[in-house]
């Protein structure tokens, strides 16, 4: 694991965190060179799979998202590498856990997509059953100029 400012939130501080808020923010964990990086990746990833969302007939609700990036290489493999948030997850789940989906989402103003609207991606939920943990690395500020609501 990479020395990252993970480092400042203990495992104990995340558990208590997630367990009384159900989130946490890990700010400014990725290093500048990497998150240009994954921006451009995602840019050139979103233009290999867009025409195929066309061709497939799946365009309608998509515009943005780009799925499966792992397939890639190039710096999401490098992201997944540096297993930033590893020890954390670990405890969450309370032992090892599988990588379900890897994907991304461009983002633009009065650009409405299936991954604007709050969704379950598991529709069970039990305090006890750990099924699944959404973590969002934020490439861009998200401000209103730019898109958010």
């Amino acid at each position: 694991m990479i020395d990252t400012p993970t480092r400042h939130i203990s495992v104990a501080e995340f558990d208590a965190q997630m367990r009384e808020r159900g989130w946490i923010i890990f700010p400014e964990v990725v290093d500048k060179t990497l998150t240009r990086e994954l921006t451009t990746d995602l840019e050139q990833a979103y233009e290999i799979r867009r025409p195929i969302q066309n061709k497939n007939g799946v365009d309608a609700d998509t515009q943005g998202t780009a799925h499966h990036l792992l397939a890639d290489g190039k710096s999401f493999l490098e992201l997944l590498k540096r297993a930033y948030l590893d020890e954390y997850l670990k405890s969450f789940f309370e032992g090892n856990y599988i990588l379900n989906t890897y994907g991304g989402n461009l983002n633009h103003k009065n650009n409405f997509t299936y991954a604007s609207v709050v969704h379950r991606d598991v529709r069970t939920y039990t305090r006890e059953i750990k099924f699944l943990m959404n973590t969002i690395v934020m490439l861009d500020d998200f401000t209103e100029d730019n898109g958010a609501t």
